[in-house]
Order: structure tokens, then C-alpha cells, then sequence
């Protein structure tokens, strides 16, 4: 059963004269946004994020460790890895409504969010705060899952995991592939037998490529 999620959008896209909720934006890029009760008019910038989205293994922390010092426009932010870990739970569906949030007030600076975070694009486009963010630009990593097990039991100790875990987490790497084969919305880059200087560069090559 999937948790229950107030659609309510939050503060931040509340009026600053009566605190009554804005209308949603329909373009892209800086508006002006009207109070539904008073209104007052604030402007807004409705700008694109971007979501690097695998199992663990394939190589999202590194990578967005990297790009932070790589993307002179782009804000890298990682959650906590106890919110990932929590599938189908309240904790993690809320910080998906947080990402949205989060590249909603990115964007008022002029720059972009990237989250490198396990999520499916179902799981951001379902929420009510999606309307604030522009266009979600998705890269999947994915690796082959003999090698990707690899990565994993030689991971430190206190990150072991055991087979059950390890066959969850090559489903997952799976479900990745799959998802990124089903539409052209999602841009797929193998790290199999790519080095980190590699994955870093054609990553903040795309990624620069959609900010253009």
C-alpha cells in the first residue's frame, strides 16, 4: 500500500502578502505568478532539474561528488542514505515531494538541481508539486550485473549485504535498464567498463547539453 501524501505544496509557493497558495506556473523559465486570493503578484522561476537515478554500485555518489565541482550551474544534493533505503515508505515518498521543492527554490538562483537518487519518473510526476519544476532531465546508470555484484560484496564492512539483498539490488539495476529502454525521456550510460574520469565527463557533457 502506498502512503498517504497531503497535496499540499508547502510555504514556498504561498503568497508573501496574505499566505494564501499561488497559482501554479504554465511557462517556462521567469513569470509572474498571482495570488488565488488577494492577488498580489510574485515573480518565479520555473526551471529544469536534473535526477541521476541507479542501484547502488553503478557509481550516482561518485559521480555527484564530482559534477559538484564539474557543473558551474548545477546544485548537487544527495539525500540521506536512510531515506533511500525505505521504499514504498512515508519517509521516502516525502523526499520526493522535497526533491520538487528543493529544484523549485534552485531555480530562483538562476541555476539547477541534480539529485543523484534511486526514483522512477512515475514517482515525481505524480506529486503536487511537480508543476513548479520545469522540465526533469533523468540519466540512468546502469552496469552488468556480474560486475555490478562484484562492486558490492567488496564493498566495506559496514555496508555488507547478504543474497537476498544482493538479488533485490540487481532487480533493481534491471528495472533501471528497463526503464530507460521504455521511453526517450531517460538517458542511459553503462559504467561497466567505463572509468570514473569517463563517467564524469560524459555525464557533464549530456547534463550540460540539456542546460544549453
Amino acid at each position: 500500500m502506498q502512503p498517504h501524501l497531503s497535496t499540499d505544496v508547502g510555504e514556498f509557493f504561498d503568497c508573501l502578502q496574505c499566505g494564501e497558495p499561488l497559482e501554479a506556473p504554465t511557462a517556462v523559465g521567469r513569470t509572474q505568478l498571482a495570488c488565488r486570493n488577494c492577488g498580489t503578484r510574485r515573480t518565479f522561476v520555473r526551471g529544469p532539474m536534473v535526477v541521476i537515478t541507479g542501484a547502488p554500485g553503478v557509481g550516482e555518489t561518485v559521480l555527484g561528488i564530482r559534477l559538484a565541482a564539474r557543473l558551474d550551474n548545477g546544485v548537487v544534493i544527495e539525500p540521506p542514505g536512510s531515506g533511500i533505503t525505505k521504499r514504498d515508505s512515508l519517509t521516502i515518498m516525502t523526499w520526493f515531494k522535497d526533491m520538487l521543492v528543493l529544484g523549485a527554490q534552485v531555480a530562483q538562483s538562476g541555476r539547477y538541481l541534480v539529485i543523484p537518487n534511486f526514483s522512477r519518473p512515475r514517482e515525481l510526476d505524480e506529486l503536487p508539486e511537480r508543476p513548479w519544476v520545469a522540465s526533469i532531465h533523468w540519466l540512468a546508470l546502469v552496469c552488468d550485473p556480474e560486475v555490478l555484484a562484484q562492486r558490492l560484496r567488496q564493498r566495506r564492512k559496514s555496508r555488507a549485504i547478504d543474497d537476498a539483498e544482493l538479488t533485490g539490488l540487481l532487480g533493481v539495476n534491471e528495472e533501471i535498464r528497463d526503464i530507460a529502454l521504455a521511453g526517450p525521456r531517460v538517458s542511459v550510460l553503462d559504467t561497466t567498463a567505463m572509468s570514473p574520469d569517463a563517467v564524469v565527463d560524459a555525464a557533464a557533457r549530456l547534463i550540460e547539453s540539456w542546460m544549453e
